[in-house]
């Protein structure tokens, strides 16, 4: 397997898991995924550093650099590489203030950068389905994770992060 597919594969599954972690915390309150929700910000650091990985890898040995940073067609909605490029420009404000340092900073604020995730995980499914030309691969796991969510906020009381911050 290439490099640049394992940090992609690495980035994804955790990215799922991530979000996956806060829904199935509020529908069942199970401990196992509660300790997942108040690991999510290691968590966030290593998905975020993965794509930035498989991002730097794949266009440094496919040569698409150059494209990357000046071509503005490789940035088109229409193709995967758009899809991938927007979706790690939606990671990147996650992944740089998944600290305490920015928390403590941004205050109130933190936790809109730390939404981006979902627009990464959006975006990433659409890059996914586009890349492998089946939307079951990519935006069934989004699909999967809205519905969820909906149904947790019927649920959510906010009790999990209470638990978090002790």
């Amino acid at each position: 397997m290439e490099f640049n597919v394992f940090f992609a594969e690495l980035s994804w599954w955790l990215l799922i898991v991530i979000l996956y972690s806060r829904p199935l915390a509020d529908i069942f309150q199970k401990k196992f995924f509660i300790y997942i929700v108040c690991k999510r910000k290691i968590l966030g650091i290593l998905c975020g550093l993965s794509a930035l990985l498989h991002v730097l890898i794949f266009l440094t040995a496919s040569g698409h650099l150059a494209d990357f940073l000046l071509d503005s067609s490789f940035w088109s909605p229409n193709s995967f590489f758009g899809w991938g490029s927007l979706a790690l420009v939606a990671m990147l404000f996650p992944f740089l203030t998944s600290n305490r340092f920015s928390q403590k900073f941004l205050k109130g604020k933190w936790k809109n950068f730390q939404r981006l995730a979902y627009v990464a995980f959006i975006f990433t499914g659409i890059h996914l389905s586009m890349l492998k030309g089946s939307w079951l691969v990519g935006f069934l796991p989004v699909l999967i994770w809205a519905g969820l969510w909906f149904w947790a906020e019927k649920r959510s009381d906010g009790e999990i992060d209470r638990k978090c911050s002790t």
